[in-house]
């Protein structure tokens, strides 16, 4: 059976996101922004991929509960939201 581009798609993100590596990241990020699958330019700044790369890591299925935990503290340590079912506001 062979993977649909989505499941590519979501296990490619998933091992970026999980990696925490802004250059990682952004390598995904523009090979699928070539293929149209993203369509808002990616962040300049890693400072602000750094802080999707942790909240994105509260979304995806794919994370423990210790990376999401993890995650959590990243954010709070920096007095940043993460709200969509992790809170703090």
């Amino acid at each position: 059976m062979t993977k649909s581009t989505l499941d590519i798609f979501v296990l490619e993100r998933d091992k970026a996101v999980k990696s925490l590596n802004v250059n990682e990241f952004r390598e995904f990020y523009l090979r699928w922004y070539k293929r149209g699958i993203y369509h808002l330019p990616l962040p300049q700044s890693d400072r602000i991929i750094e802080i999707t790369l942790r909240k994105m890591m509260l979304m995806i299925k794919s994370a423990s509960d210790q990376e999401r935990e993890e995650a959590k503290k990243w954010l709070d340590e920096r007095g940043l939201s993460y709200d969509k079912m992790g809170r703090r506001r």
